[in-house]
């Protein structure tokens, strides 16, 4: 049955109060809250682990905190949402008192917000089965694999979802995205792959043993494996309280959580679990305003995506590498808050509706586009004549590995076309979590100062106290 907005009222344990309280599994799960992306990190898990969403979350006027120590009744007594990342063997098991009290909370009104991933990664499905069968919900040991154009690139284990049953938390969206995630309960599920998709069943060895802990399976579309619609999301209804499940660790995670419409998917489904609205506003005022708003202009739906694409000729690596400086968004959306616009330059001319959101984002005072050349762009194009027609030719500079070319208009906006010799594809830009070369760093050092040059606010993030704990753990 459909969820009203009349029934998004405050019903938790905040009544009254306008913060939310979210307590973020750091015993159970490495959940690491505090150590923001910035271009110092390169370490898988804290890169994508959900201090970017608990960011978002303490922008929305959230009280988010780590739990460091078992769930007991009185540590859920003040809480509204348990947030529940990725669990893993290194850490605790649930015990049977935690498995209680998780339940008596959830049926008394609070909300879980669960995040598994594909087939047993990390043995997660062993270390939640006991939790999942006393909340009633499946888990699977499958990976969810789909086909293009459902995926950000030549593999089939970055998915893109587009289908959505109708619910508080699916309203507006038009596209989520997953790297490599894994299949939810399908009873519950409210985001869904295309009739295309399988679930691709893990390979787990006898006694676990293998070099990965992932249990991938063979990315291949077997006889005896399901096929879609499946789910990505699912969420329930368990006394007074709600459940939320997701497959994928990195939807949300500090890279991809600003990817198509993964932020607003996750605000969403947090503010349906603490039964609070999540209105338009709130979703507008989501943003990370110590940091340069950066628009990187994605494709639209059923084209070959540009910024989330982890194949070799894809830009997922410069997406990323953005996403550490500044608060990055790669979607097809209108983003004209950002004050740089970013937009990828091929052999083929920019479609029609690109040409108009340059020409509309450079109307704005004090704004900049970037346009990342690919390939030769000859002046005399259709699509670079329509777009600097009414701009006033700047200057040619040479900058490290980089050569830009700028124009101006009256408002002080600037039009920038960039080439990067080493190029900006995947297969010659460092991946996020990659040491780089001394020629990549050299490239990078380069595309920084352009930026600073440019008027983006590249200042290092500035770490929490806690943030070396953090490291350690």
């Amino acid at each position: 049955m459909a969820i009203e907005e009349g029934d998004l009222k405050p019903q938790g344990k905040s009544i009254g109060n306008a913060s939310p309280r979210v307590l973020v599994d750091a015993y159970h799960a490495n959940s690491f809250i505090d150590t923001m992306p910035d271009l110092s990190l390169n370490q898988y898990h804290l890169l994508h682990g959900p201090s970017r969403l608990i960011h978002a979350l303490r922008v929305a006027g959230w009280q988010c905190e780590a739990q460091l120590g078992p769930w007991t009744t009185g540590a859920l007594a003040e809480c509204d949402v348990i947030y529940i990342d990725l669990v893993s063997a290194d850490r605790p098991p649930f015990t049977v008192n935690e498995i209680l009290a998780i339940e008596e909370f959830v049926r008394k009104g609070g909300g879980l917000f669960l995040i598994t991933d594909h087939t047993n990664c990390y043995f997660h499905n062993h270390v939640l089965g006991s939790l999942a069968d006393r909340l009633d919900i499946e888990l699977t040991n499958e990976l969810l694999c789909d086909h293009k154009p459902h995926t950000t690139g030549s593999g089939n284990g970055w998915v893109i979802l587009s289908s959505f049953v109708d619910h508080p938390i699916t309203k507006g969206l038009e596209r989520v995205a997953i790297q490599s995630g894994g299949c939810v309960d399908s009873r519950f599920g409210i985001v869904q792959s295309s009739s295309n998709s399988w679930a691709d069943w893990g390979n787990v060895p006898p006694y676990g043993n293998s070099n990965s802990p992932g249990f991938y399976g063979d990315f291949k579309q077997q006889p005896n494996e399901r096929t879609g619609p499946l789910a990505g999301v699912a969420a329930k209804e368990l006394g007074k309280g709600r459940i939320v499940v997701v497959g994928d660790q990195n939807c949300f995670g500090g890279v991809f959580l600003n990817f198509l419409d993964n932020r607003r998917l996750a605000l969403q489904a947090l503010h349906w679990l603490a039964n609070r609205e999540c209105n338009e506003t709130v979703l507008a005022k989501n943003r990370e305003n110590e940091r340069t708003g950066v628009w990187c202009l994605e494709n639209r739906s059923g084209e070959v995506t540009e910024f989330g694409n982890g194949s070799k000729d894809g830009l997922y690596n410069v997406y990323a590498w953005f996403g550490k400086l500044a608060d990055a968004r790669a979607t097809n959306r209108d983003f004209r808050d950002a004050e740089l616009l970013v937009v990828s330059r091929r052999g083929e001319p920019l479609a029609p509706w690109k040409i108009m959101a340059v020409k509309h984002f450079l109307t704005q005072p004090s704004k900049k586009v970037l346009v990342l050349q690919l390939e030769p762009w000859d002046e005399k194009s259709e699509d670079f004549v329509q777009i600097t027609r009414d701009l006033q030719p700047g200057t040619r500079e040479v900058n490290g590995s980089l050569s830009t070319t700028s124009w101006y208009n009256s408002v002080q906006s600037r039009f920038i076309v960039c080439k990067m010799e080493s190029g900006w594809e995947n297969k010659d830009f460092p991946a996020p979590e990659s040491t780089m070369s001394v020629a990549q760093n050299a490239a990078t050092e380069s595309l920084l100062r352009l930026l600073l040059s440019m008027g983006v606010n590249a200042k290092p993030q500035e770490r929490s106290k806690s943030w070396l704990d953090e490291l350690d753990k």
